[in-house]
């Protein structure tokens, strides 16, 4: 402990930050191995936010998924490590307080950008599992089995970027063989309602 006495007031900051974000790091990381680390993480600083997706949230929403935020604990702890890292490494090389300050802000921030970015794309890799037949809204669809003048059937249709199978109406109250072309003009529930092309 000998070299902490000879370090100046700035230095111990460094060192306290890149220690607590390190070790922070390292206990995450083993308790992650060991299947320990709890859930993905996301838990905010601000206490009480909701963290619900809803499962018709369009791809477009997965941007402000709360799987990381900047006042996350991952956040924080991202910044004080690069912070601390860069700031002491400054100190060493230049002796100059107000450019390790200046160097290690932008480490922890460019820190916290990069894990933000890592965690939005493992956030685009998952998928709520339940399909948007708001997405057929509008777009070409095959008839699949005949729907009656006065009944339903079921089309093959593009929903969520796959083709998937639907219960379907006229819109028109005509029938509508099978093999035919049809548009999705409108969804109500998980009812598609179509006209033909």
């Amino acid at each position: 402990m000998g070299w902490l006495s000879g370090m100046g007031f700035v230095d111990l900051v460094f060192v306290s930050c890149a220690l607590v974000g390190c070790v922070y790091f390292i206990v995450r990381l083993f308790l992650q191995f060991v299947g320990l680390g709890g859930h993905d993480g996301s838990s905010d600083l601000s206490s009480g936010m909701p963290h619900d997706i809803p499962a018709d949230a369009d791809a477009h929403d997965a941007s402000s998924d709360s799987g990381f935020k900047a006042l996350s604990l991952q956040g924080l702890t991202a910044f004080l490590m690069m912070f601390g890292l860069v700031g002491l490494a400054m100190m060493k090389s230049f002796k100059s307080e107000l450019l390790a300050l200046f160097a290690g802000t932008i480490a922890g921030a460019v820190a916290v950008w990069v894990m933000g970015r890592i965690f939005g794309g493992m956030r685009n890799l998952q998928s709520s599992g339940t399909a948007n037949l708001g997405t057929a809204t509008g777009k070409e669809a095959t008839v699949y089995i005949r729907i009656p003048a006065k009944g339903t059937g079921k089309v093959m249709a593009p929903v969520s970027g796959q083709l998937m199978e639907v219960e379907a109406v006229s819109v028109d109250g005509t029938e509508i063989s099978s093999g035919t072309r049809v548009k999705v003009v409108k969804v109500e529930g998980s009812l598609l309602h179509v006209s033909r092309n």
